[in-house]
């Protein structure tokens, strides 16, 4: 099997889907194995390993109405 190149580097934070198709691993190299194991079946591919920071939702009320956001803790 070929060497495969891992660029390590702080970009952008990615949104995704929370319905969209993903995997998940415990540890950055369970990720970049699967990346690997991926770009095997699909050479020309470029896979992005991202962490998750948070999970951004509306909470609402029982009768459906959008409750206040309380504050992140980015905004402390």
């Amino acid at each position: 099997m070929s060497q495969i190149d891992v660029h390590p580097f702080k970009g952008a934070y990615l949104i995704h889907k929370s319905t969209a198709p993903r995997a998940r691993h415990d540890s950055f190299s369970a990720a970049e194995a699967e990346a690997g194991r991926l770009l095997a079946a699909d050479p020309s591919a470029t896979f992005i390993i991202s962490r998750e920071e948070a999970r951004v939702q509306i909470r609402r009320s029982a009768s459906g109405v959008p409750l206040t956001r309380k504050g992140s803790r980015h905004d402390r």
